[in-house]
């Protein structure tokens, strides 16, 4: 899923005058729907990710078992060849 795809979810899903809360990794311009942002009027927080500090603790708990991560596999590729083709595929 793409930036903008990402945004545009956000902001079918936010109720109006709702909060979209974007935690994030730097990655450049996204483009912004300025029709949903006037018709919904939400407000937009973000930061940066912490990625050091969260990716060991994190990949203890999911190898230890405590977290299940097999909610967000949404499609099995094979192998990592099939990736590009997988960013064509519906979600």
């Amino acid at each position: 899923m793409s930036s903008t795809q990402a945004q545009e979810q956000m902001m079918q899903a936010v109720r109006p005058s709702g909060i979209m809360s974007v935690p994030a990794v730097y990655v450049g311009p996204v483009p912004v729907n300025m029709m949903g942002v006037v018709q919904k009027g939400p407000t937009m927080r973000s930061e940066q990710t912490h990625v050091k500090r969260h990716l060991e603790p994190v990949a203890k708990l999911i190898q230890d078992g405590t977290i299940d991560r097999t909610f967000l596999i949404t499609h099995r590729t094979g192998t990592l060849k099939n990736g590009p083709k997988m960013e064509e595929l519906p979600l």
